[in-house]
This record gives C-alpha cells, structure tokens and sequence, in this order.
C-alpha cells in the first residue's frame, strides 16, 4: 500500500468533512484530495516529474505545503524537506546531496535561496507561494484546469517517499529514506496508541 491508498477512505468517504483549518483557509478532505490531484496534473505536464524524481521544500506551514507533498507522493516523486532555519551551507549541502528538479518556497526563503541558485544544475524551476518574475508562482500552478485523479497504482509500499535529513552531529548530515511503507508503518502505530479518532482535532504549531 502506498500513502495515497492509504488516505483514500479520508479522501472519498470523508470528502465533504473539514480537513485542515489554517488562518482563515478551509478544506475539506475532498478539495485536498483534489487540489493535490490538479497540482500533480501541472507537475507533470510542465515537467515531467515522475516517479523517482527528487523534488524539494523550503518553506513554513502553509497549505500549499501539503498539497505539494500529496502531488508529489501521487507521482511517485521523493519529496525532500528543507529546515526553514537552515542557511547557506546547510542549503549548499542538501541541494547538491539530493540534486531536486524542482524546490517550493516561500518569499522569505527565496531571499535566502535566490544568491545559491546559480551553483545548483539540477534545479530546474523553483515554484513560489509569491509572484515573481524569476519564478513560477504557485496560483500559476493552480491555474490548470485539469483535475484528472492521478493513477498511482505503480507506486507500491517498498518505493521511496520520503528523504530526511540527520542533524549532523558527527559529521554532514546523511540522508535517512523512507519508503510508502515506513510511513504507513508510522501512522498506523499513531492511530493506535494514541487512540486518535475522526473527531479529534490535532495542533500542529512547529516551524
């Protein structure tokens, strides 16, 4: 089972129950699932991004965060998340570790990004949550009007997710990756020992 699969119940059973609150943003489980379907839909047709491709976050909490992640995942893409506290050599590192075709931002992180870009090949477009004449900005993704679910059959459980990086503490920090499995795994042990149900709400305040 992949991770899509296993929010499919939420996706379609749940479609019409609120999914995330964040500021003054709604959605509901069927618009994430929707969403996340049209941003892999531009994704893919801009980029061709596919299954095994690397593609990269550096940006706070915010809803275009997630729905990234979920288009990401649908194409079978390992998305590999950034700290938004790190800086040039962190970023230097990660970037030419992980060589993303793509990497999503914020405006705040693009000014910390943007002196970095020239020394990385692998980056192909950095897409922002901001308009910007260098970039190609997230309402520019949101544009397309193709919604068509995304079949993400041929992702299995034992494919590659997730990259996430060590602190470091002995040395460079190395690149941990988990598999649609792993994370499943993970969630699964959550549920269950925290014994969480669909009328909880759950805080989620980090950076």
């Amino acid at each position: 089972m992949n991770l899509i699969e296993c929010f499919g119940s939420s996706f379609f059973t749940r479609a019409h129950k609120e999914a995330l609150l964040f500021e003054t943003q709604r959605f509901t489980f069927g618009q994430i699932n929707e969403e996340s379907d049209r941003i892999a839909n531009a994704l893919q047709a801009r980029f061709a991004i596919q299954k095994g491709d690397r593609v990269s976050m550096y940006i706070e909490n915010c809803p275009e965060m997630i729905l990234f992640y979920l288009a990401s995942l649908k194409l079978g893409a390992i998305v590999v998340p950034m700290n938004v506290l790190y800086r040039d050599r962190e970023l230097s590192h990660l970037i030419s570790d992980t060589e993303p075709r793509i990497l999503l931002c914020d405006k705040e992180r693009y000014e910390i990004l943007k002196p970095l870009l020239a020394s990385f090949g692998s980056i192909e477009k950095v897409i922002t949550t901001f308009e910007n004449e260098n970039t190609i900005s997230w309402s520019e993704l949101q544009k397309s009007s193709n919604k068509t679910p995304i079949n993400c059959s041929s992702v299995t459980g034992d494919d590659p997710a997730l990259m996430i990086y060590t602190s470091g503490t002995t040395g460079t920090s190395k690149g941990a990756l988990l598999t649609h499995n792993n994370l499943v795994s993970n969630i699964v042990s959550l549920v269950h020992c925290w014994q969480w149900t669909e009328a909880d709400r759950f805080v989620l305040a980090l950076p």
